[in-house]
């Protein structure tokens, strides 16, 4: 889809005159504001930077939110070479799929889930992948209607349930958590933004939300000191596995390493072999809330 095309439908759909007395003579022709509907009804802006590095080169964020009436907050910014993934978040009913396989509390799921009900201008598609057979299952259902339940035999591994997920998952951005991992409200707006930047799979930190008990935070660490803010931002050799986002067009080029049912490691270096960068981002951090028993 040519970008001129794109730029207009998006100008006609939303109301915004490309001739607006109220930016810079070339600034609509280089940012369109597009507002979307997310939940509750607030319309998270994509800016397109259609022809420059910089959306303040051509329009102040200000004025962009003055033609748009203040219904943009806050900002997605897209360089060019992303008008395709922006095509396919406007196809898609959700902007991520976040998995959750669900092996261990019914407390634990429930938080999380929670949690995810909660974020802020993304919508999120809920798929609990879940071994623990009917009788939990309907108790999901019936407290998180909004949630895609996957029943799986109960000697499924993770990485096979996550696996299952995947192929099922129908967002442009597919997610990995735990059910024991708690995110922050704006957790997957933030992570939906470090895809719009133009990259494949973005993960962040992890920090332990488990803090009363010694044995907590002695398997935590040995599990998670590598993940554990601060760290360096930008390309890296690994991101976590339950604090990640990818490009769904992405994983699907790797259907074949998915179904070897390994952990996140194996399916990291066959992208990193191909080229694909992992980027951390430690800002985006996640609690990790695991009771560990001894013995």
């Amino acid at each position: 889809l040519h970008a001129s095309s794109l730029a207009a439908t998006a100008a006609r759909r939303n109301g915004i005159r490309a001739t607006d007395p109220r930016c810079p003579a070339n600034g609509v022709k280089a940012l369109i504001a597009v507002g979307l509907f997310g939940r509750g009804g607030r319309r998270p802006a994509i800016l397109l930077d259609l022809t420059g590095p910089s959306p303040h080169t051509f329009c102040g964020l200000g004025a962009a939110q003055e033609i748009c009436g203040g219904r943009i907050s806050p900002m997605r910014v897209l360089a060019p070479q992303s008008l395709v993934w922006y095509c396919e978040v406007l196809m898609s009913a959700f902007d991520v799929s976040v998995i959750v396989p669900y092996v261990n509390g019914h407390t634990d799921l429930r938080d999380c889930l929670t949690a995810l009900r909660q974020q802020e201008n993304a919508r999120v598609e809920m798929m609990v992948v879940s071994r623990k057979g009917p009788a939990e299952d309907g108790k999901v259902r019936e407290q998180f209607p909004d949630a895609v339940v996957i029943p799986v035999a109960g000697d499924i591994s993770i990485p096979e349930m996550r696996a299952m997920a995947i192929g099922k998952a129908s967002a442009p951005a597919v997610a990995v958590i735990e059910d024991h991992v708690i995110v922050p409200r704006d957790w997957a707006w933030r992570l939906i933004a470090a895809l719009d930047e133009g990259h494949d799979v973005v993960g962040g930190a992890i920090e332990n939300a488990a803090t009363e008990r010694y044995v907590d935070w002695a398997a935590f660490l040995c599990e998670y000191s590598g993940s554990l803010p601060p760290l360096p931002s930008g390309p890296s050799e690994g991101v976590p596995g339950n604090n990640v986002i990818y490009r769904k067009s992405v994983l699907d080029r790797y259907k074949a390493v998915l179904a070897e049912h390994k952990w996140e490691d194996r399916l990291h270096g066959a992208m990193r072999a191909d080229g694909v960068e992992l980027i951390m981002r430690p800002d985006i951090v996640v609690g990790h809330k695991m009771h560990y028993t001894v013995g």
